[in-house]
């Protein structure tokens, strides 16, 4: 009998051996604009973690460039230069993922191939033993892409962070989402159209979370995050099974996080245009789990 985890994609079968999977991985993920890159940010810093960097995110074939990423290890240095773009930072890395796995950026669930997933994890094996870390911490968002996690990764734990929608939805109105590179299109349409239209994007989101229940799941909310940040983190790393430890808890709270930012969109829009995006917004909170 075999007992070897499967993927199974239009009748094809991949046998996938379990012990060539990255075990424990945590995956960052969530809608974009809900402080995913921030919780990333954070997280990824502490000692147990390693992952891609943007330089192997755009030297997909030098994982190499992943012994860079032990400069984060000195508090000082990180704290020091957190700004500086030339220090290592963590990536959400769909330059790395797509140059290994067929469709990782389309709006597909379908797994690559055996193939293209065995050379991938034999690249981020090697990322381990340049960066140094025991678990594998990524940040993915958008499309819940369950399958690939699964290909790759042996009992994962998605860390899932929602933010209040209608903060989500005016940023990506001010982000421009869909429209950085059609400003004549995006001109053409109202913030009515546009709040719906980033309101129906949302809603979608949303509703693909439910294909990672499958995993191990915690979920976290920005809110939460703002509020108090120490807390927050303190109980994140026992969700996680990670240490709190001093030198972490200094790093989280060396991290000036703005407050304001759920506010801010509301001198933007008039008052017609704040009742649609409440209305809009209600089934999506409650879709969060808000109250």
């Amino acid at each position: 009998m075999n007992n070897k985890p499967t993927l199974q994609w239009n009748n094809t079968i991949f046998v996938l051996p379990m012990s060539q999977k990255l075990k424990n991985a945590v995956i960052v993920h969530g809608p974009g604009r809900s402080g995913t890159t921030l919780l990333d940010n954070i997280l990824s810093r502490h000692q147990e973690f390693y992952w891609i960097s943007g330089y192997v995110n755009k030297y997909p074939r030098h994982p190499e460039l992943s012994y860079l990423n032990r400069l984060t290890r000195n508090t000082k240095i990180d704290s020091k230069f957190r700004d500086n773009r030339f220090l290592p930072k963590p990536n959400e890395a769909y330059n790395f993922w797509s140059s290994y796995l067929s469709d990782f950026n389309a709006d597909k669930s379908q797994p690559a191939s055996e193939t293209e997933i065995g050379k991938c994890l034999n690249t981020l094996k090697s990322i381990k033993q340049y960066a140094s870390g025991e678990r594998f911490i990524t940040k993915l968002t958008g499309a819940a892409r369950a399958n690939f996690i699964d290909a790759l990764f042996e009992d994962p734990t998605i860390v899932w962070i929602d933010r209040d929608p209608q903060a989500v939805i005016m940023s990506y109105h001010k982000q421009k989402w869909f429209y950085r590179d059609r400003e004549e299109d995006r001109l053409k349409r109202s913030n009515k159209q546009l709040i719906e239209e980033y309101a129906d994007y949302l809603e979608n989101i949303i509703a693909q979370k439910k294909t990672l229940s499958k995993f191990q799941f915690v979920q976290l909310f920005y809110e939460d995050l703002i509020a108090d940040q120490s807390k927050f983190f303190l109980n994140l790393c026992d969700q996680l099974g990670l240490e709190y430890n001093r030198n972490f808890e200094e790093l989280v709270n060396s991290w000036s996080i703005y407050t304001g930012a759920n506010q801010s969109y509301l001198s933007k829009l008039n008052e017609e245009e704040k009742a649609l995006l409440k209305q809009r917004s209600e089934s999506i909170a409650l879709a969060m789990g808000y109250k």
